[in-house]
This record gives C-alpha cells, sequence and structure tokens, in this order.
C-alpha cells in the first residue's frame, strides 16, 4: 500500500482548507510526517494563512490523540 494518505479524508477537513490537498500530496506527506507537522512545516508547503494553519494543526491534534488512544488500548489488549 503507498505510504501517502488522502489528508483531508484522514483528517475529516471542511472545505475552507480541504484546497490544501494537492499542496500535501505533492510534498509528498505521509501519515506519521502529518502527525509531526508543525506551523513551519505546513508554511514550507504552501498553507499561509494563519487561520487555515491553527484549522490543519487542530486536526492533526485530533489524529495524534486518536493514535495515541488507538495505541495504548492495543497494547493494554495485548498484555
Amino acid at each position: 500500500m503507498n505510504d501517502l494518505i488522502d489528508v483531508c479524508h484522514v483528517a475529516g477537513l471542511d472545505s475552507s482548507v480541504s484546497g490544501y490537498a494537492d499542496q500535501f500530496t505533492q510534498a509528498r506527506i505521509t501519515g506519521k510526517q502529518l502527525l509531526m507537522m508543525t506551523n513551519d512545516d505546513l508554511e514550507r508547503i504552501g498553507v499561509n494563512k494563519l487561520g487555515h494553519q491553527e484549522i490543519l494543526l487542530q486536526s492533526i491534534a485530533l489524529l495524534q490523540s486518536l493514535v495515541t488512544a488507538t495505541t495504548t488500548t492495543t497494547v493494554t489488549t495485548k498484555s
């Protein structure tokens, strides 16, 4: 499976920021990279509006918490 992801689909982004999908694709952002993105990373791929950066970073934070919860549940279940 391709390591690149449809960021807008995974993050559940609305139309105000879903237009950035091409920037994520062109930058070849993987799921792991997405979870570590910062304002500087977003600027580097062309997300220059502060409000849009905030929306994306909030979605990324939500994904981080879901990944952490899933990882914790999997580890606890396997113990």
